[in-house]
C-alpha cells in the first residue's frame, strides 16, 4: 500500500506495447464503385496509406461508373 491508502503501482513492467511506433498498422478499405474516383482511390491509395488492403466493390461487370451503367450525367441542377 502506498502512502496515500491506495496500491503502489509496480513500474518494473513498461506500460507502452512493444509494437515499434514507425511499423504501420494492418488497415482494411472497402471503396465501393469503379469509376473514376475508385480507379484513382485503386492507385492513390496504396501510394499513400501504407500496410493497406483495398478491395473495390462494383455492381456492373466492368469498371466505369455512370458511363458503363447506361446513364449520362446531364447539366441540369435541382433546385
Amino acid at each position: 500500500m502506498g502512502s496515500m491508502g491506495v496500491p503502489a503501482q509496480d513500474f518494473t513492467h513498461p506500460l507502452i506495447s512493444e509494437r515499434a511506433i514507425d511499423q504501420p498498422r494492418p488497415l482494411k478499405v472497402i471503396y465501393v464503385g469503379a469509376g473514376a474516383s475508385g480507379i484513382s482511390a485503386a492507385i492513390q491509395l496504396p501510394r499513400h496509406v501504407p500496410n493497406i488492403e483495398l478491395v473495390i466493390y462494383e455492381k456492373n461487370a466492368d469498371v466505369g461508373g455512370t458511363w458503363q451503367g447506361g446513364q449520362r450525367p446531364t447539366d441540369q441542377t435541382i433546385d
